[in-house]
């Protein structure tokens, strides 16, 4: 009899044991080691709710000191402060209104799994990215909407080189704007049809006064910002996504320049991918979804890109 007692007292003792590390997994703050390039280590993943939950506004600008006033939901400086306190404000109803205000993925705040942002791909149909600002644009009050074009500085040969951003505002601090991120992945410039889909993407985007910018970036930064499903890191000096550019460039080029549109086809030294892709940029431009600023204006670019296309058949 006392052998059996020993046991069930064992037993019972591990249960505990297995109670408590599940419960200290839900409540204790989960810790990220970041990088020397301001990237996310993912070897350590949070378990944690509510560590979820203040990365996401600091990832976007709002620190967790500003929760509360930018926010709201009733929570207060003390609740965030730690985790423990925090996670027993978060109800169901704050979490779906968090998720919802940055456009991420419900089943990675909830349960850290799945893509953080939904990953929206426009390839052989980029006249529904203007389709998808649109809607947006729908939902917003504020219509200053911000678009960025990443381009790796050394792109590789059958490797994705471009990253799009759309970004939209839900809110302000102290006069500085806090924006969601729309992730438009999968875009590699020297591929004929990508190159010519991403410059009607871009062209979409002008037509409606939003005007993207661009930035040269390390190759492995937007990589892993895309596949390793990590939050970006926040620069709060410069109120912007933290990275390392190269240089810049002018993402409207292109769209309505022709030396531009094929510079990084000359890569593949084939006499294929420049035609084909010009071919492509000319189907868009005549259905009308690359429109350059004004009819004039769209005109010649139309006719310099008719022209150039000619060159290369008669060639």
């Amino acid at each position: 009899m006392e052998f059996a007692v020993i046991v069930k007292l064992v037993s019972l003792i591990n249960g505990v044991i297995s109670l408590f590390k599940g419960f200290w997994q839900l409540v204790t703050f989960g810790r990220s080691k970041i990088g020397s390039r301001g990237q996310v280590d993912t070897s350590y993943q949070e378990v944690s709710v509510a560590s979820r939950f203040i990365q996401l506004f600091e990832a976007h600008g709002v620190h967790r000191n500003q929760i509360p006033v930018f926010f709201k939901h009733n929570l207060t400086l003390a609740d965030v402060q730690t985790e423990a306190s925090l996670i027993e404000k978060l109800t169901p109803e704050t979490l779906t209104d968090a998720e919802q205000l940055f456009f991420i993925n419900p089943e990675w705040l909830a349960h850290g799994q799945g893509d953080i942002y939904p990953q929206h791909s426009f390839y052989n149909h980029p006249e529904e990215f203007g389709s998808y600002i649109d809607s947006l644009l729908h939902l917003s009050t504020n219509k200053h909407f911000e678009c960025v074009v990443f381009r790796s500085s050394k792109p590789k040969t059958n490797e994705n080189d471009a990253l799009l951003i759309l970004k939209t505002p839900i809110g302000d601090i102290e006069q500085r704007p806090i924006y969601a991120y729309h992730f438009c992945p999968g875009w590699t410039t020297h591929y004929w049809k990508l190159c010519a889909d991403l410059a009607c993407c871009i062209s979409q985007a002008d037509q409606r006064k939003i005007y993207a910018h661009g930035c040269f970036v390390e190759h492995h930064w937007q990589q892993n910002l895309t596949s390793a499903n990590t939050l970006p890191i926040y620069d709060f000096e410069e109120s912007c996504i933290q990275y390392s550019s190269t240089g810049y460039w002018n993402p409207s080029e292109f769209s309505d320049s022709t030396k531009s549109f094929i510079e990084p086809l000359i890569i593949n030294q084939d006499n294929y991918s420049i035609p084909s892709a010009l071919e492509r940029w000319l189907h868009y431009y005549d259905k009308g979804d690359i429109y350059i600023i004004s009819d004039e204006i769209n005109q010649r670019v139309g006719n310099e890109f008719r022209a150039l296309a000619k060159s290369y058949s008669v060639s």
